[in-house]
């Protein structure tokens, strides 16, 4: 539904005081590039997953008054590291961003999320679609869009859980993402394994599972940097050129670095496809105005990275979600063949990335420890 002149200069006027010290702020700390609100509303929603979803003429009146008082709530109390955007023209629509906390396996990533508030809207929760380019980086967020989260009702959980019409809130459910599904160990978030958390096996696994998570959580990036959501390109840029240097050394150090105890192979096909990764990222920082000199300087002196050979089934593992314990076997004659392939095709850049996970199953809820 488009806003009349009233419920425009409303909402307006919801934000303005709280965008304001930020522009102000945002302007004596960069001249570079506009200050990037946390919440706005923007006009125009083409790329937005729900928005060829047929839409009523009119709305209710609490309808209205109820997204509203979520504009108001969300524009006052979001959290530094989301950013949301809603649509002058629709009202129904919605889209935020989660950057990656650190200490997880998606620290500095950006994760975007469409939501769509359905006629009777608090009575359901909103639907909420992840843009996963493809990619499997959680339990909880699957390649083809699905968030299996309780308080969404996509999930198993108690009652007090679920998603309640009277108390719920879209700031509770990104809050949730942010907190429950995007963790420091997310393999626990599947009930098969949560019962191994705290265990030195389950912690092994965990760990070999994060690597697989921040390979793909990379390349997310690297599909993000090539084509951001719409009114999210400069937002992208911004914050990829500050991230920049964290970003390549910590790809740097996974390289570099051991799992312990002797590398296997899952270790030695991780590092393989961080190095093919590493030099795109190089390129599209460089573009950026990040300043990556140093790095520059030491792939010069250690001559240019040259593709090494892949066991591709680990990024096929990592985007079904199957944690695996030993590592996939090596096919020698194939991964011979494949050191002459370009990055492009080791990384799948190129490719039509349409391999939708179909195994829906049951979708369970994170587990909240």
């Amino acid at each position: 539904m488009e806003m009349n002149g009233t419920q425009r200069a409303a909402a307006h006027s919801t934000i303005t005081s709280n965008n304001h010290a930020d522009e102000i702020i945002g302007a004596e700390i960069s001249n570079k590039s506009r200050p990037f609100n946390q919440f706005d509303i923007v006009h125009g929603c083409s790329d937005h997953h729900y928005a060829k979803l047929h839409k009523p003429s009119r709305w209710a009146k609490e309808w209205n008054k109820k997204i509203q008082q979520e504009w108001t709530v969300l524009s006052k109390n979001l959290p530094d590291s989301i950013f949301v955007r809603v649509y002058e023209e629709r009202m129904d629509l919605m889209r935020a961003v989660i950057v990656g906390a650190t200490g997880t396996p998606y620290h500095d990533g950006l994760f975007f999320f469409d939501i769509c508030f359905p006629f009777d809207y608090p009575r359901r929760p909103p639907n909420v679609y992840y843009r996963s380019r493809g990619l499997k980086l959680n339990p909880n967020l699957y390649a083809n869009g699905t968030v299996c989260l309780s308080l969404l009702n996509t999930s198993h959980g108690r009652k007090s859980e679920l998603w309640d019409p009277s108390k719920s809130t879209m700031l509770q459910v990104l809050v949730s993402i942010q907190g429950l599904v995007l963790n420091t160990n997310p393999l626990f978030n599947e009930p098969s394994y949560a019962k191994m958390a705290g265990k030195r096996s389950g912690e092994k696994k965990s760990s070999t599972y994060n690597k697989k998570v921040f390979m793909l959580s990379c390349k997310s990036m690297l599909y993000t940097i090539e084509r951001p959501p719409m009114h999210f390109k400069e937002f992208v840029t911004a914050h990829f050129r500050d991230r920049a240097i964290a970003i390549l050394d910590a790809c740097k150090c996974h390289i570099e670095g051991g799992m312990g105890g002797g590398e296997g192979v899952d270790d030695k096909n991780f590092k393989a496809h961080l190095s093919l990764i590493f030099p795109r990222f190089l390129g599209a920082f460089s573009k950026m105005g990040a300043d990556c000199r140093r790095f520059r300087m030491k792939e010069a002196v250690a001559g240019s990275l040259s593709g090494p050979k892949v066991d591709q089934s680990i990024e096929k593992e990592a985007e079904a979600g199957a944690p695996s314990v030993g590592g996939p076997k090596v096919d020698k004659a194939k991964a011979k063949g494949a050191g002459g392939k370009s990055w492009k095709s080791f990384l799948g850049f190129g490719k039509s990335w349409k391999v939708w996970i179909e195994s829906l199953g049951i979708c369970h809820k994170p587990n909240a420890s």
